[in-house]
């Protein structure tokens, strides 16, 4: 959920916690903030999200990659959404199954922009061990170009506050 889902699933668009944007400046390759980052936004607001990655010299209205987002529930528990990136030429579709807030269960697929070849997805779970959102830790299994699985990747997100959270994910 959150702006985690233009990255993870797109279904997370559909879970609604009011006006949500966010930035960042990525590092260049010296691992330094200069006018070689790539800088990041995103905003997702009532089902519906956006975001935008710029690289050096992109102009304003041509950005690298623009992604556009959409959600929505199924019943309490399902919720699916889609995305769309300008940059990976690709449509990527989402469900999460959230049967408590503890508990969640997702699957992504992601296709090319005709929908006939299947580039990857991804199906994972997480844990609210605490019952909050103040850690929670999961597992995907990815998978890409028809292989059965490319990759194992677990993960831990600390929720600090309001809207500021510390992650971090393995690929293996």
């Amino acid at each position: 959920e959150n702006l985690d889902s233009f990255t993870f699933n797109p279904a997370g668009i559909g879970i609604n916690h009011g006006l949500e944007t966010g930035y960042y400046f990525a590092p260049d390759k010296n691992g330094q903030i200069s006018e070689n980052s790539t800088f990041y936004y995103a905003t997702k607001s009532n089902g519906l999200g956006c975001s935008l990655k710029y690289e050096p010299g992109d102009k304003l209205f041509n950005a690298t990659d623009v992604n556009i987002t959409f959600g929505s529930h199924i019943n309490r528990a399902m919720i699916f959404g889609s995305n769309w990136s300008k940059e990976n030429k690709s449509i990527t579709t989402g469900l999460l199954y959230r049967p408590a807030n503890f508990l969640s269960f997702g699957v992504t697929t992601s296709f090319d922009e005709k929908l006939e070849d299947l580039k990857s997805g991804r199906l994972g779970v997480a844990v609210r061990p605490f019952l909050n959102n103040f850690l929670t830790i999961g597992a995907d299994i990815l998978y890409a170009n028809g292989e059965k699985i490319s990759s194992y990747s677990p993960f831990f997100e600390f929720s600090i506050g309001n809207g500021i959270s510390l992650r971090s994910q393995f690929y293996t």
